[in-house]
């Protein structure tokens, strides 16, 4: 145990040394920046010139009627959608606001988590804590009494004794670590309520920060039809020479086109959240620094785009190289799924599934660390490897805060696009079917509803993504602002009366020692 213990402190103080935080930076984002990771933007511009080079080749030997299969070259679906334009052009009066309302509905949303993310997230807890024991009481009570009506589905009825047994004292084992690790995270927990009611009033003050996903999302589509017009030329290529031995390197070519399109989706949006992250930062620690949030926006992402789109296009080059091993290694396993009693083809499908999954575990890992790493990069304008070291060592000397956070920051990101688009889908339904005006002129009242809703998960997700990355990078400013300044001079107001309140100081290493590291 002692041997334990000592690790798990020489791994702390490790981080903290070698993971020593600029002293720069305690004021707040650096503004003295250089260009950084010119290499990797010039391998990214000379990616782009290949990819015009394929696109060229595919638009000149393709053709993608050959793709459309003869059945449907006749089928004629005018009429089907004649109707639905129609629906949709009698319920215009009622779609024209539902981006208003959406976007109201965002702003009501956030004032309601600025007020409220403590209650909500309690009640998560609560609800899951009550599940659990509740759970195991039914398995206990139908173990106990066979004829008992508490299980109305009748799913526990057909288990066995020993699976209830098992399920019943497992659920009560798990309530009771559950109790136990709450009463161990109480003050953390506490923190991240702070965390998330910051992070809303950030998107509150800020708003223009809900356009930065907007524009991602605007040149992304742009790009996606490129990609997807390319992807059909390629695909057609294959077909018109499926005779001929002259395709031997579309597959490398297809290979190229889908690794290009990665890319460029995780620097699109790798871009989105640097931008953010800035902002964040910059709004974190403008109330000492009298720092002017006017055109944030602008001065954001020419930050981003004069200084760091290497660093940002080097960490969308390793997603965009996982996601596209994943890709490869889900068509070999589609490929092993048609093999039938070949105990060969078991043991690969059981293989590729075992690393799919560690692959994308792997992802998820680098998907996190990368966008705290924008967070380091927003905060000191170093390189991306640089910014992604200070960024783990940052998260291994804090680890149950920033995992807290971020796995919290999801379930509120996920709890508001869901309340965003539920309640813009119940309005629009309510006002097609029960106004007369529309009654009579909707044929479908499903058609306009579905557009609603389609139109309400896009604004519900502008608002939330920018909500959960703002709670993530206002983390790390807060356990920068924790280790480079005393009392957390810059946090704001409502992490200010968190710290006056709960806060006892850092809890791995003393104040004096943290402050000679910095020396």
């Amino acid at each position: 145990m002692d041997s334990a213990i000592e690790t798990r402190e020489n791994v702390q103080e490790k981080a903290y040394k070698e993971g020593k935080l600029d002293p720069t930076i305690a004021m707040g984002p650096t503004e003295h920046r250089t260009c950084r990771d010119p290499l990797c933007f010039l391998v990214f511009v000379l990616c782009w010139v290949a990819s015009f080079i394929v696109a060229q080749y595919a638009f000149r030997n393709g053709d993608p009627n050959v793709l459309i299969p003869s059945a449907y070259s006749n089928f004629n679906t005018a009429p089907v959608g004649a109707i639905f334009y129609d629906d949709l052009k009698a319920a215009q009066p009622i779609l024209i606001f539902v981006p208003i309302a959406a976007i109201i509905l965002g702003f009501i949303f956030l004032c309601f988590l600025r007020n409220c993310a403590g209650c909500v997230l309690w009640s998560f807890i609560i609800i899951f804590l009550v599940g659990l024991v509740t759970f195991g009481f039914l398995c206990f009570d139908t173990l106990s009494n066979p004829d008992s009506t508490l299980d109305q589905f009748g799913i526990l009825k057909s288990t066995s004794e020993a699976t209830l047994k098992v399920l019943a004292f497992g659920s009560w084992t798990l309530a009771a670590i559950y109790i136990l690790a709450l009463f161990c995270l109480c003050n953390r927990i506490r923190l991240t309520v702070a965390i998330l009611r910051c992070a809303a009033e950030f998107v509150r003050e800020v708003p223009s920060a809900l356009l930065a996903p907007l524009a991602s999302v605007t040149i992304f589509g742009g790009y996606l039809i490129y990609w997807l017009s390319v992807s059909v030329y390629l695909s057609s290529i294959d077909e018109i020479k499926k005779n001929e031995q002259e395709n031997s390197n579309h597959g490398l070519l297809k290979l190229f086109h889908l690794f290009h399109g990665f890319w460029n989706y995780h620097l699109i949006f790798g871009v989105t959240q640097f931008v953010i992250a800035l902002m964040c930062c910059r709004w974190y620690f403008h109330n000492e620094r009298k720092h002017e949030l006017n055109n944030l926006l602008l001065k954001s992402y020419g930050t981003a785009l004069f200084y760091q789109l290497g660093s940002i296009a080097f960490g969308s080059l390793i997603l965009a190289a996982l996601s596209t091993v994943k890709a490869v290694l889900a068509y070999f396993y589609r490929q092993l799924n048609s093999i039938e009693g070949n105990p060969v083809g078991r043991c690969m499908k059981y293989l590729y599934a075992c690393i799919l999954c560690f692959l994308d575990c792997f992802e998820r890992m680098i998907q996190f660390l990368t966008r705290h790493s924008y967070t380091q990069m927003a905060m000191t304008g170093k390189s991306f490897c640089s910014s992604s070291k200070d960024a783990f060592y940052l998260v291994v000397r804090n680890t149950a805060r920033f995992g807290l956070v971020h796995e919290f920051g999801k379930i509120f990101v996920g709890f508001g696009q869901f309340c965003i688009t539920l309640v813009v889908t119940v309005l629009t339904y309510a006002s097609v079917t029960k106004i007369s005006q529309f009654q009579e002129t909707v044929h479908f009242p499903l058609v306009p509803v579905a557009l609603a809703a389609g139109v309400g998960y896009v604004i519900g997700t502008i608002f939330m993504t920018v909500y959960g990355m703002a709670a993530d990078a206002i983390i790390q400013c807060y356990c920068i602002d924790e280790e480079l300044n005393p009392n957390n001079r810059y946090a704001p107001v409502i992490l200010r009366d968190f710290i006056e309140q709960h806060a006892g100081g850092h809890m791995l290493i003393k104040d004096a020692e943290l402050s000679s590291n910095f020396k």
